[in-house]
């Protein structure tokens, strides 16, 4: 057993609003008893997806920003540098690639 809780998937989560949804309309509940909603569930959903794409530009963002270092500073540098971490470092504190050099 896993001890560690993992984000659930987007799928996941609208498959639990549809459990909920289903749930309510089967015991003719039309507002269920229940912590989650399946609209909050499904807004959740998005919210997990939103995150996703969000990480995935920055991912993007460091390795354009990391091969752009590496082009520049190659000719200045006789061993490798690590330019993908500094990338990192930049992106995550707030550069962005409109900025003024």
């Amino acid at each position: 057993m896993n001890d560690k809780l993992q984000t659930p998937t987007p799928e996941e989560v609208r498959t639990a609003a549809d459990t909920v949804q289903a749930l309510s309309v089967s015991m003719d509940m039309p507002h269920p008893d229940v912590h989650w909603r399946p609209s909050e569930l499904r807004a959740e959903a998005e919210r997990i997806e939103q995150d996703a794409r969000e990480e995935a530009e920055r991912q993007n963002q460091t390795a354009s920003l990391g091969q752009a270092l590496e082009i520049i500073y190659r000719p200045f540098t006789s061993a490798e540098t690590p330019h993908f971490v500094l990338a990192k470092a930049l992106i995550e504190d707030g550069w962005h690639k409109s900025d003024p050099a």
